[in-house]
């Protein structure tokens, strides 16, 4: 499972602004695990950084919950 993990580290370090740090941070967030998202879209939706339904030409309603 080591090297599957470390695969997926060096895999992540090749997209553009993602390094081993914040690879890292990825797979120890979602586990390494990534079947539990039906796509790449739900996995932004998940870590909230795909853009929000409440746009409208250059008015944005915040609704994330601080809490």
């Amino acid at each position: 499972m080591l090297l599957t993990l470390r695969d997926a580290l060096d895999l992540l370090d090749t997209i553009p602004g993602i390094n081993q740090a914040t690879a890292a941070v990825i797979i120890a967030e979602t586990g390494g695990v990534m079947t539990r998202f039906a796509s790449a879209k739900h996995l932004a939706s998940w870590a909230g950084v795909c853009p929000g339904h409440h746009e409208s030409a250059s008015r944005t309603k915040n609704t994330r919950f601080i809490g």
